[in-house]
């Protein structure tokens, strides 16, 4: 078996008959309003040999840099696309549209043959996100894409076992802390933890499942907008939380793990337990050597691109605002759990087109006029605009472009606002309401661990992302109890978050 790698989170895996894509992104127009472009350069791969011959098409999940409906519309419509079954059917849909015939929806406990290779798609659904992963197995190697998902150690470990190659994202894909205003030093702290966190939790994956060769990439990608040049040079500050794979390789390496450097075009082959990875070195040193320059020329070939932003009419632009608060009065009517968590108004500033004020505790929307609040945020509004255009409407697609500002007092991040705003059209925002009713149950099973002669019931799954703590939970120098999905660590004594102040662990001393 031979993989290439299409750049960002794009393969192609083949052997001798087979051929198959995951998630490729080609978009001469970038994504996420024309912002995020693949690092480095990727566009010498899109090819008519590339399209033809397929087995399938693995789409992990519907952010625009994995699922790229301008490369999709050069595809026969006869290709398979495999996907994860997801309760929000917004990829399905979105595949229909697109006019593809078969559309396979993978659960996890699923499984294809196809010709002689073991597929099986592991998903991730919760509510405030959903993605998945991929497994190829031949009866001689195992390959895990991972890409950007952030699945329980447990569970992988459970259902897939040890990999010989682990594919990974060890960049980060987020507006934190870029869009906040924040001093220049609290802006660095944030981005050197968000930088170390997402390294910890890719070694975690690497050494759970035992890899024999972990491969970073998914990321960074690379902003067209010159506002946004602070995160696309300086990548190997350790204050910039878009680090560059080849950082990711050197960190792994010292850790102990065999990890290798990969660019658009490289080639990874597995054959009887060798696994051999073939990069341009002279592309490399081109790249890597002087990554600024680089940067640079690949900017200016970016911004000469003919991208005009779709024309937003000035009706669209007087609807944002009375959309937008019809949206929210109807989560008012609808909402069992989100609204009520979010204890605070929260200041919505569409600049010229108006400035809400949105007092989740009281339930009422009103014209901003200086009443106090603790979040806000500053949006374009011929951004939003575009947004409304669409039948599911996700501001996550809006925050990953970086095209917004945000402040908070006090500066706690809370979790039921953006999960809101992702499912911001009303069938989502009753999905994901759903599941998280669903998991509200979880939070009751405990279970008994001993660290320093002391016994503590502990809650047995993460209040984030419910990784099993059981399992991969642990001790800290400083007597917190942490989880190693996202970097949370918890007070012994209290069960507060010390990275989120308003979560909690249940945890007690029974000693």
């Amino acid at each position: 078996m031979e993989l290439q790698f299409l750049g960002h989170a794009g393969w192609l895996a083949t052997n001798k008959n087979f051929k198959a894509l995951f998630d490729p992104w080609f978009n001469p127009q970038g994504c996420f309003f024309n912002e995020w472009f693949p690092f480095p350069n990727n566009a010498h791969l899109f090819t008519p040999e590339l399209c033809c011959d397929l087995d399938f098409i693995y789409i992990s999940h519907p952010h625009e840099d994995h699922f790229d409906k301008w490369f999709l519309n050069h595809i026969k419509k006869t290709v398979p696309i495999f996907i994860p079954n997801f309760r929000d059917k917004t990829l399905l849909h979105d595949l229909q549209e697109l006019g593809f015939k078969t559309i396979v929806e993978f659960d996890d406990d699923d499984a294809a043959i196809v010709k002689g290779i073991l597929v099986k798609i592991i998903k991730l659904e919760g509510y405030l996100e959903s993605d998945s992963c991929i497994l190829l197995d031949d009866d001689c190697s195992k390959i895990l894409n991972l890409n950007d998902c952030h699945i329980a150690f447990s569970k992988l470990k459970r259902v897939i076992g040890d990999v010989d190659v682990l594919l990974l994202q060890c960049s980060n894909a987020i507006w934190f802390p870029c869009c906040y205003e924040y001093s220049e030093e609290k802006m660095a702290e944030h981005g050197k933890n968000k930088r170390q966190n997402i390294l910890n939790r890719a070694l975690k994956y690497a050494k759970t499942l035992n890899a024999k060769k972990v491969i970073p990439n998914a990321g960074p990608p690379i902003f067209r907008s010159p506002q946004h040049d602070r995160w696309n040079y300086s990548r190997r500050d350790i204050s910039n939380p878009f680090g560059l794979m080849q950082d990711s390789v050197k960190y792994f390496h010292q850790e102990g793990i065999d990890a290798s450097l990969v660019i658009p075009g490289s080639t990874i082959s597995l054959n009887n337990n060798e696994i051999v990875v073939n990069s341009n070195t002279e592309e490399v040193a081109n790249i890597y050597d002087d990554v600024d320059a680089y940067t640079t020329e690949y900017l200016k070939e970016i911004r000469s691109r003919n991208i005009e932003p779709p024309v937003v009419s000035e009706q669209e632009l007087i609807s944002v605002v009375p959309k937008f608060i019809k949206h929210i009065e109807k989560m008012f009517k609808i909402s069992l759990f989100y609204v009520e968590k979010i204890k605070f108004p929260v200041l919505f500033d569409f600049q010229d087109r108006g400035r809400i004020l949105v007092d989740f505790p009281k339930k009422t929307i009103s014209e901003y006029v200086n009443q106090p609040y603790n979040y806000s945020f500053t949006f374009d509004p011929a951004l939003v605009a575009q947004l409304f255009r669409n039948k599911t409407i996700d501001f996550e697609t809006y925050f990953l472009s970086c095209n917004f500002s945000c402040k908070r007092s006090p500066d706690i991040y809370t979790e039921a606002l953006f999960t809101l705003l992702k499912h911001f059209d009303i069938k989502r925002f009753a999905t994901s309401e759903r599941i998280y009713g669903e998991r509200q149950s979880s939070f009751e099973e405990t279970f008994e661990k001993t660290h320093e002669g002391k016994t503590y019931k502990i809650q047995k799954y993460c209040p984030h992302m419910f990784a099993d703590l059981e399992e991969v939970g642990y001790f800290d120098d400083e007597n917190n109890f942490c989880c190693p999905l996202h970097g949370w660590k918890f007070d012994c004594k209290t069960g507060e978050c010390q990275n989120k102040n308003n979560f909690r662990l249940l945890i007690e001393n029974i000693t």
